[in-house]
Parts: C-alpha cells; sequence; structure tokens
C-alpha cells in the first residue's frame, strides 16, 4: 500500500500546502482488526486501557497541582491585584538574570505607572541577628516602602 503526503490546510485561512509528512491509510478493516484483538485479548485491553487512564489522571492532576501552585492569590486584603515587576537582561552575557532595581527607578517607576493604583518596593536580605548568649543567627528579613497614597 503506497503512503501519501498529507496536505495542510487551515480552512479557516483558505490556505493549503505540502507537509511532507507521510501516512498511511486507515480503513474500516483496520479498525475492525483493532476492536477484534481488543476482544480476544481483553486482559491486555484493560491494562492498556487502565494505564492511558493513570497516565492521563496523573498529568491532569500534575497541571492542576501547578495551576494552582503558579496562579495562587497571596493572602492579602486584594492579594489578586499583586504583581510583581522585575529587572531582567534581554541580551549579553547575563540575559535572562535578575538584577534588582535602584530607588531611583522606583521613584521614576512609581512617576510614570498611571495603570496602576499604588507601587511599592521591597528587598530581602539575609542578617545577623545577635541572640541573647552573645551568639549570630542568621535571619532573613524584608524592607518595603510605604505605600504613596498612605
Amino acid at each position: 500500500m503506497p503512503s501519501r503526503h498529507i496536505l495542510c490546510a487551515f480552512p479557516l485561512l483558505g490556505i493549503g500546502r505540502r507537509c511532507g509528512v507521510t501516512f498511511v491509510n486507515v480503513s474500516w478493516l483496520d479498525v475492525k482488526l483493532g476492536i477484534r484483538t481488543l476482544a480476544k485479548y481483553p486482559g491486555l485491553s484493560i491494562v492498556a486501557i487502565g494505564g492511558m487512564a493513570l497516565a492521563i489522571a496523573i498529568g491532569a492532576g500534575y497541571f492542576a497541582f501547578i495551576g494552582a501552585m503558579l496562579d495562587s492569590i497571596v493572602p492579602v486584603y486584594e492579594g489578586q491585584r499583586l504583581v510583581v515587576i522585575r529587572n531582567r537582561h534581554l541580551a549579553g552575557p547575563a540575559a535572562g538574570d535578575v538584577t534588582r532595581a535602584s530607588a531611583h527607578d522606583f521613584v521614576l517607576w512609581r512617576g510614570a505607572l498611571t495603570s496602576v493604583t499604588d507601587l511599592g518596593a521591597f528587598r530581602d536580605n539575609s542578617y545577623n541577628l545577635s541572640t541573647a548568649d552573645g551568639s549570630p543567627q542568621l535571619v532573613r528579613a524584608a524592607a518595603m516602602t510605604r505605600p504613596a497614597s498612605g
């Protein structure tokens, strides 16, 4: 049986072109043979269907979990309105690296952004804290700006 090329068509745009991908013609005989094979070997059918169902369930659960983690709302008043603005290098050897914005940049952004209600900045850092017995302990803390409107 000769193979033929798929015609990649975009019916909404009225565009068609040859993809160069080959496939084998599927006939009703192939479908009937597949159904007969599934009926002849029910154990294999159950394992195959169960395996596919399990794989689909794991994939769906994984993406639901990742979606919940990435799209979670911060537990603060109107947390769904919070966004993060970062400086990121677009080119050069440090492409993709996030850098800290300067206070000057923050003041310029606060004055120029008109689509936001308020803009605040924070900087997290590690500090040495001296305990009561005099031994230093490393702690993480954040410094935040006061809202411009309040």
